[in-house]
């Protein structure tokens, strides 16, 4: 998705959790079509120290194919909480987009993959967070671990807050802001096993690493500016979206929502199916490939 969105014009970045591959550089996130990168590149680590498996993983790209003499260690970040700071450099991509005469014009795609709330993958500390956000809800919330991962999404919630009010600065947010925001889980949350944070699927059955609806059935959300999808007798809003929708579905959704045609080899077609006017449009968008996963149930 990235390279396609940087082939057709727009300024890419990525910040927060990699884990797509760091085997050789060309796996790395400015070698597969972001501009820059700040986060890291394993699947899990201590939100303070940025270890994983006692080594420091903590990075900062910045241009295309930033691998070697290029790619940066950020030692800065090292005993400092990593949602403040994926949330503040998410700021700062909007700010220097808009405010550099080369980019201020391009379309932005920003992904932002917190590290909340995953499990720190620290065993005697798998939810980690600083006092400030658990402590208001002492009394509240009595378990100790839902009350660690409460003040976990809070924490992440202000640095959305601060991005959205940023996006609002720039004008991202105007009826005519030609905008979407996608915020989506990955998998549900771990609750038996030994990364259990404190999350709960009820009322599904099971969690991650399942097979069961609470480990693979999660929660998504999508905004989108008025000029994209209009606010007038328009069924979707504000409504569930009930069309059987995978992860793979999304590459092409957002492709036809850009309005960018994309060949793609042979032997390699997309096996996702664009959701987007059934998302434009609520429910009653039919074809034939939303009429037969109708008929689907799971």
């Amino acid at each position: 998705l990235p390279k396609i969105l940087l082939d057709n014009g727009y300024d890419t970045h990525m910040i927060g959790k990699w884990h797509l591959g760091m085997f050789k550089w060309a796996y790395t996130p400015t070698f597969r079509g972001y501009k820059s990168y700040y986060g890291y590149y394993t699947g899990g680590e201590d939100y303070y120290s940025h270890k994983c498996q006692n080594m420091y993983d903590f990075r900062n790209d910045m241009g295309l194919n930033c691998g070697a003499n290029c790619s940066q260690v950020e030692v800065s970040a090292y005993q400092s909480y990593s949602t403040p700071l994926f949330s503040q450099r998410a700021v700062e991509v909007v700010k220097n987009h808009s405010t550099n005469p080369d980019t201020k014009d391009q379309p932005l795609f920003m992904y932002l993959a917190y590290q909340s709330v995953h499990s720190s993958n620290n065993g005697s500390s798998p939810g980690e967070c600083p006092a400030e956000w658990v402590d208001p809800y002492i009394g509240v919330i009595n378990n100790t671990k839902r009350r660690t991962f409460a003040g976990m999404v809070s924490c992440m919630d202000q640095g959305i807050g601060n991005l959205t009010a940023e996006l609002e600065k720039y004008g991202f947010l105007d009826a005519d802001g030609n905008t979407i925001i996608i915020m989506s889980a990955d998998n549900g949350g771990p609750t038996t096993t030994g990364d259990g944070i404190g999350s709960s699927n009820y009322p599904l059955r099971g969690g991650k690493h399942s097979i069961w609806e609470g480990g693979t059935r999660v929660t998504a959300w999508m905004w989108a500016t008025p000029d994209l999808i209009p606010r007038e007798n328009n069924p979707s809003i504000g409504k569930n979206y009930t069309q059987l929708m995978h992860l793979v579905d999304w590459l092409p959704t957002i492709l036809e929502a850009a309005g960018i045609t994309h060949a793609f080899p042979p032997g390699l077609e997309l096996d996702g199916v664009s959701h987007w006017k059934g998302l434009q449009n609520g429910n009653n968008y039919k074809d034939r490939n939303f009429q037969f996963r109708d008929n689907i149930y799971y």
